[in-house]
């Protein structure tokens, strides 16, 4: 990286530097209904929520997941279980979305002459 007026000052180097902040939060409600002795279904529903942010964008986003499992009790007292459920599973990447927008580091020659106090089409050598 180099100063942008070097005619007045000498190049300055620095690091490139880039940071992501993100969250994620997850809020889910399930409950149990006793359909019959030894029968009972679990529906339930998720709230995902999740932030990513930095020097170029601010992204938010969220998912709404449905589930529900069934258990039933062979023997309806307490023995053996046989259980099922379909639910959806989701991952917010947004901290990866936020990183390519950042983009790469960037690097630049000054094309600035001292002996002929002029910007030219190829770097002094």
């Amino acid at each position: 990286m180099f100063a942008n007026e070097p005619q007045f000052e000498a190049p300055r180097f620095d690091w490139w530097r880039g940071a992501t902040t993100s969250s994620s939060t997850v809020f889910a409600v399930e409950d149990r209904v006793t359909i019959a002795p030894g029968f009972w279904l679990e529906p339930g529903v998720a709230v995902v929520l999740g932030r990513a942010t930095n020097r170029s964008v601010d992204l938010r986003r969220w998912a709404l997941l449905p589930q529900i499992a069934g258990v039933w009790d062979l023997e309806a007292r307490g023995g053996p279980v046989v259980r099922g459920g379909i639910h959806d599973r989701v991952n917010l990447d947004l901290p990866g979305f936020a990183a390519h927008a950042q983009g790469e580091p960037f690097y630049r020659q000054c094309r600035f002459n001292e002996a002929t106090n002029r910007f030219t089409a190829t770097a002094p050598g």
